[in-house]
């Protein structure tokens, strides 16, 4: 009897030291995490008023920080476990770090260069309480162009990496790093030279004069929702003979067309100068720049889902003539950049869909922080 006894109480305690070892791991599991953020593909830092640089830059002048597990938002407290802004607009490349997150949290969210009313909301969103679909802001693409460049809206999201510290750290085992790339919600588009392959012996027009370009089928829209964006709002005429010259001459005067000018008279290509280089200058307004476009893009089937330009020129100075893309070669993707070689044959003028596809190089948008100057 006391022999059974005594193994009761050995298999109990071995029974307690079993569920203290499970509860630690459960424990573990929900231990609050400690997040340090970086974002990876800033450069340079630059002071208000210096020159932007050229048209693969875009400005970061601050940021929010958000954190989910995919249906909530959270936010985070120093380590003291005091409230913490989440609002960053100085010491923008300098590493992050929030603590006492849920444990659940899996991702982080970074919206730059918000405005007022943005930061509002998402100041007031209530951490492990606010939904994730709270956080959302609708853009109009007319607001995010070049003459805006400097207030670009920035988007990025990463998930959580479980970091390797030193074991006597505080943070061991719920410490975690996050590195997040954030980029423009539009491509940039610069037309940098126009060319007219003339036909060789007797060219077809002695004259080309390039007078408008207007941009067609395009996104209005953006939607931020979340951890995700959405397009909306096309805006498309359908181009052919007898609606180009219309939508030419009715389009709104506006970010989406421009009139073509070498000074103040159109940009004029002849058999003796087929080609018009555009100056790579970032400056907005001046003269003979690249013609600049911020497009929300297109997604799907490629050969139907392309943003369009469309060219009015004058042959030999009286035949009102036009010439439409039909496509890039590819799908323009949010945060790259595409430089446009507008180039055509005086022959595609007699094409029936008048209908050409032009060449475009592609890099990267560059994202600089700036460091605010004062006088």
């Amino acid at each position: 009897m006391k022999l059974n006894k005594l193994m009761m109480v050995a298999l109990v305690a071995l029974g307690v030291v079993a569920c203290d070892k499970n509860d630690g791991v459960e424990n573990m599991d929900k231990a609050p995490k400690s997040v340090s953020i970086n974002l990876t593909n800033l450069q340079t830092a630059r002071s208000v008023g210096q020159a932007v640089g050229n048209g693969s830059t875009a400005d970061l002048n601050n940021f929010y920080v958000l954190f989910t597990d995919g249906t909530k938002v959270y936010k985070g407290k120093d380590k003291d476990g005091a409230a913490i802004n989440h609002y960053v607009d100085s010491d923008l490349t300098g590493e992050k770090l929030f603590h006492f997150l849920d444990a659940a949290v899996n991702k982080v969210v970074i919206i730059g260069n918000i405005d007022e009313t943005f930061k509002n909301s998402l100041d007031a969103l209530e951490s492990g309480k606010a939904d994730l679909s709270e956080v959302t802001a609708t853009l109009d693409i007319e607001n995010q162009q070049d003459d805006n460049l400097r207030n670009l809206v920035l988007f990025g999201t990463s998930g959580l990496t479980e970091a390797i510290v030193d074991e006597q750290d505080p943070n061991h085992g719920n410490f975690y790093t996050a590195s997040v790339e954030i980029a423009p919600l539009v491509a940039r588009v610069e037309i940098h030279n126009f060319s007219c392959d003339f036909t060789e012996g007797t060219p077809l027009y002695n004259t080309l004069d390039l007078i408008k370009v207007a941009l067609n089928n395009y996104n209005k829209t953006c939607t931020i929702k979340g951890d995700n964006f959405t397009y909306g709002g096309l805006e498309n005429t359908e181009i052919n003979n007898q609606t180009a010259m219309g939508f030419l001459e009715t389009v709104a005067a506006g970010w989406h067309n421009d009139l073509l000018l070498e000074n103040t008279q159109p940009i004029q290509l002849t058999p003796a100068n087929p080609e018009f280089e555009l100056v790579d200058d970032q400056t907005p307004h001046v003269v003979n720049r690249p013609y600049v476009y911020h497009v929300f893009p297109q997604s799907g089937i490629l050969a139907d889902n392309m943003e369009q330009m469309v060219l009015k020129v004058d042959g030999d100075g009286t035949k009102p003539l036009y010439l439409a893309t039909k496509g890039f070669g590819q799908l323009f993707v949010a945060g790259n950049v595409y430089v446009v070689s507008f180039a055509f044959k005086d022959s595609d003028f007699y094409q029936p869909e008048k209908c050409i596809e032009v060449s475009v190089t592609v890099k990267p948008w560059t994202v600089i922080p700036v460091t605010p100057s004062f006088n």
